[in-house]
């Protein structure tokens, strides 16, 4: 099932000073209907800022979903910040060697398993992120062992190659982002 919800519901939801907000990534614990996503610019969740690569989480008792995937209503206020950009930063240092800009994407690690953030002392399910830096390039970094590349089916991805993709953009760039 796809969860919808709206730019108003995630802004009710952050209970913040900014109301005009872009999310890069989203996704659904189908276990217990907690979302999580990340946003393009630094905005604040119930007054704590939170910077353009954290993630954030809005429990699944904390909305009411309809029954075609569609978010009817939030409680307000009830997001919480999980993993600061400087988290997050961790992790791709880990695995990659680098920081990163921003988040593009976040998916629940296939292999399971959970951590708890070292800047949040939030508990979570394993998460899978990518990420727009041209020093990364298109890769996947799980948070699983405090960061590495993500890894399924016997495939590393680490490269573009990995993905089926070349390591040069249409334009003769790198590639560097998914």
């Amino acid at each position: 099932m796809t969860w919808l919800i709206t730019e108003a519901q995630i802004v009710a939801a952050m209970n913040g000073s900014v109301t005009d907000i872009d999310v890069n990534g989203l996704t659904v614990n189908p276990s217990n209907g907690d979302l999580y996503w990340t946003l393009t610019a630094s905005a604040d969740v119930n007054g704590m800022p939170i910077g353009d690569g954290g993630v954030i989480r809005l429990r699944g008792i904390h909305y009411v979903a309809n029954s075609d995937g569609t978010v009817a209503s939030v409680t307000p206020g009830a997001a919480e910040i999980v993993l600061s950009e400087s988290d997050v930063d961790g992790y791709f240092l880990a695995a990659a060697g680098t920081p990163v800009n921003e988040l593009d994407g976040l998916a629940l690690d296939p292999a399971g398993g959970s951590f708890t953030s070292l800047g949040t002392g939030k508990t979570m399910p394993n998460l899978w992120m990518t990420a727009d830096n041209a020093a990364v390039g298109p890769a996947i970094v799980t948070t699983a062992g405090g960061g590495a590349y993500a890894s399924h089916g016997g495939i590393t991805f680490n490269s573009g190659p990995a993905f089926g993709l070349g390591n040069v953009a249409y334009d003769g760039g790198p590639v560097s982002t998914l």
